[in-house]
């Protein structure tokens, strides 16, 4: 029982790091949330609501970079963000026991892992006078 905790414990990680206290009203849906690759290309004025980071992968397939947006949208929308801006892929190094992909059933075994996923800055949009 202490090892199954040990396992489901570790890894386990956050994935939404708040910048503010203030609460939004949640959007309907996760393409209500627009994805911007660069800060640079928003004119708009925003707020930082938080910093969310996608589900992630070994070596992302196409497919699985899709899915891994998605998830940034569907966080966003959760938090009440307009869009997501400034995104980024980043690494995440597992040390310890580690999924064996190899094996015919699911198994874990000591060794290393490194996983890759999206992070972005969640905003919202104000007008000028807020």
């Amino acid at each position: 029982m202490v090892l199954a905790l040990t396992f489901s414990s570790g890894c386990a990680r956050r994935s939404i790091y708040k910048t503010t206290q203030e609460p939004y009203p949640p959007k309907k849906l996760p393409d209500d949330v627009e994805l911007i690759s660069q800060k640079d290309d928003v004119e708009d004025v925003y707020r930082e609501l938080a910093y969310v980071d996608s589900i992630a992968f070994l070596d992302p397939t196409s497919e699985e970079v899709e899915r891994m947006k998605l998830d940034l949208q569907r966080k966003g929308a959760m938090i009440g963000a307009d869009a997501i801006l400034d995104i980024s892929m980043l690494e995440e190094r597992h040390r310890g026991i580690v999924r064996d992909y190899d094996a015919p059933v699911w198994m874990m075994h000591l060794g290393n892992e490194d996983q890759k996923f999206l992070r972005g800055l969640a905003v919202t949009f104000q007008l000028e006078s807020d």
